[in-house]
């Protein structure tokens, strides 16, 4: 990490980048030392989108004129605007080491993977400690171990707090994570794992007495208990930690279905396991529901990487089918 003083940001960023690189493929003595290729791509991580073009086009013109830059290669800001034909042809180039360099906003951040890269200029610290990990951890590739230099900025409150507390924050980064990085409550998987959770609960009745292993008796014992068995449904299952507002979103959805699975309980027979298995509407898999997955790709370029295998898909199931747009 480094922290230039009285320097503009975008002229500071930019000089960041074009130190790093010259180093990369200017400095021979540094290349012999390193031996071997594997940090030869550098990519440029730039929060903002509209100082990650302002230093690109500077970037462009300082390296077109470098005799070390590959001939006919490009220099292009990648983020989630680009699109799809775009990336695909970045991604090849980068794939292809027809360009050694990329620049891009938080679109690595999000899942992004990135060919060859091992080396990574981070342009200031991110506004979250996982979106700094989760970009970071975009770097590294089997043995090769992934390099990441942030570059402080003098400007930033959150590069200030980073340089005078270093040790502190990168000695223990547990506290620094988002809590709740996603929403808590969802009153749509409350109602898809609805028929899970009223089964679970139930079952911890078994320690008390092994017929409650029985939807008569299982159901019996919810008909007289069922707004009781709703708290504790709601506030220990499926919106555990939510408000109020949040809690009364998941009852309504949840609460015709609530109501008929309460009713039939009380009048079925056999084991809950076998009921609950019955139920066209129960979640037995985290996984897809279908054994085939048919992927629809419109771009061309993209496309025919894909059936190449130069851009491998990977199954989460024993079939993936990859099928062409028609037209």
């Amino acid at each position: 990490m480094f922290m230039p003083v009285g320097t503009p940001t975008v002229r500071s960023l930019s000089n960041a980048i074009k130190c790093v690189y010259d180093g990369l493929h200017g400095n021979k003595e540094l290349k012999r030392r390193l031996g071997r290729d594997d940090y030869d791509f550098l990519l440029a991580y730039i929060p903002r989108k509209k100082e990650g073009h302002i230093i690109t086009n500077d970037l462009r013109r300082y390296l077109l004129e470098q005799p070390y830059f590959p001939a006919g290669a490009t220099i292009e800001f990648l983020s989630g605007d680009s699109k799809a034909s775009t990336i695909a042809r970045i991604l090849d180039d980068v794939l292809e080491k027809s360009t050694n360099l990329l620049t891009a906003n938080m679109v690595i951040s999000l899942g992004l993977d990135i060919p060859r890269l091992n080396h990574m200029l981070m342009m200031g610290v991110p506004p979250s400690m996982t979106e700094m990990v989760q970009t970071a951890g975009r770097t590294g590739r089997r043995d090769v171990p992934g390099h990441v230099t942030v570059h402080l900025l003098p400007t930033n409150p959150r590069s200030e707090f980073v340089f005078r507390n270093f040790h502190r924050v990168l000695g223990d980064v547990e506290g620094y994570f988002d809590e709740k990085p996603v929403a808590p409550v969802n009153p749509y998987v409350a109602d898809l794992m609805l028929n899970n959770a009223i089964v679970g609960l139930l079952s911890t009745l078994i320690a008390y007495d092994y017929r409650y292993c029985f939807c008569d008796k299982a159901g019996a014992w919810l008909i007289n208990n069922q707004k009781e068995f709703l708290e504790m449904l709601i506030g220990g299952v499926l919106a555990k930690g939510a408000d109020k507002v949040q809690q009364g979103e998941v009852v309504k959805a949840i609460a015709s279905r609530y109501r008929r699975v309460v009713t039939e309980l009380g009048s079925e027979n056999g084991f809950l396991s076998d009921w609950l298995h019955k139920q066209p509407d129960t979640l037995l898999t985290l996984r897809a529901q279908s054994e085939r997955a048919v992927v629809q790709v419109e771009d061309q370029h993209l496309f025919r990487l894909m059936k190449g295998e130069e851009m491998p898909l990977l199954a989460i199931s024993e079939e993936v089918l990859i099928e062409e747009d028609e037209g």
